[in-house]
């Protein structure tokens, strides 16, 4: 009889940044993990050890997050078991699903952060490391915890889009800026429709002077060719700035919105194969900067405006930072 391979799982229990999103009590999300590793035993699952805080917002610079990723950095475990909004979700570490490939951004050599897999003492080991140190082995970065580093934006992400008041203040100043753009681009569009009607005027003078003989064939054709390269280049602005304008005057998103957003999130991440994870990621996360393994900066994109089709990322920022 083959013997069951041991899966080490470490557990994650947190309390919320909104009560109203804490269905259990830090201990009764632990006796929850608890109670899901023991009924699947069977299949090698064993609690290595439950990291907790009770520190809220949306910084990850938290005692047990911070220890948790110095653990998985170790490959002291395999997964990690946490609740999303009263559901358990196990989050393992899968060489073929590295959510944030390509979005990892090397502080030191400039270049993007991949994931790769090492066999260990404990098994296999996911990790992110530096595209240059790969190649040349010139970049110093050390390389990131697949697991940790993946659970860790996950959960930032889900406290930064539920924390209202940033949210509605960062709307706020969307909205103010928006509503700077639209009279400053409606004054544009009318000064390029001008300076196409003035370019149109003096390419008939053109062929009026070549019909009546004051300009030759070749002065004609090269002074007509060149306002004709200028009025295309107008025209292609033309159409650029009536696409912005459109997304100006659209209804912009609510906090609501966000929520709804957010929802969709969690069902993704609970049950959408990584194809469809790693999309939802890029709407929201514009870069993530890796200065060193405990300085990791990301940038989140804020949906602005609503269209049809839903909630598309245009502009707006978040910034986190922690340090371990």
């Amino acid at each position: 009889m083959s013997k069951i391979p041991i899966f080490l799982i470490a557990g994650y229990t947190r309390i919320s940044l909104d009560e109203a999103h804490q269905r259990y009590s830090l201990s009764a999300q632990g006796d929850r993990i608890r109670e899901y590793i023991k009924s699947h035993s069977k299949d090698g699952y064993l609690l290595y050890k439950i990291y907790s805080d009770q520190k809220s917002g949306g910084s990850l610079d938290r005692p047990g997050l911070q220890e948790l990723l110095k653990d998985a950095e170790e490959g002291r475990f395999q997964a990690i078991l946490s609740e999303r909004r009263g559901n358990l979700s196990l989050r393992r570490s899968n060489s073929s699903n590295y959510l944030l490939s390509g979005l990892l951004h090397c502080e030191r050599s400039g270049g993007r952060l991949v994931g790769k897999c090492a066999h260990g003492r404990r098994g296999i080991y996911s990790y992110y490391v530096c595209q240059d140190k790969l190649r040349y082995g010139e970049c110093d970065l050390d390389a990131l915890p697949q697991v940790a580093v993946d659970e860790a934006i996950l959960l930032q992400i889900e406290e930064v889009f539920q924390n209202e008041a940033l949210i509605k203040r960062i709307l706020s100043k969307v909205k103010v800026k928006l509503n700077k753009k639209l009279p400053k681009k409606v004054a544009e569009l009318k000064s390029l429709e001008r300076e196409m009607q003035r370019k149109e005027t003096i390419t008939r003078r053109y062929r009026g002077a070549f019909e009546v003989g004051s300009l030759d064939a070749q002065e004609f054709g090269f002074r007509v060719s060149e306002l004709n390269e200028e009025i295309q280049l107008l025209r292609q602005r033309e159409v650029q700035l009536k696409d912005e304008l459109i997304n100006l005057k659209v209804q912009p998103v609510t906090f609501k919105d966000i929520q709804e957003m957010m929802e969709r999130f969690e069902k993704v991440i609970m049950s959408a194969p990584p194809s469809e994870t790693k999309a939802f990621l890029r709407r929201v996360i514009k870069t993530i900067k890796v200065h060193s393994v405990g300085f990791i900066e990301p940038y989140y994109r804020l949906p602005v405006v609503r269209i049809m089709s839903g909630l598309v990322p245009l502009i707006g920022r978040v910034s986190q930072l922690f340090a371990r």
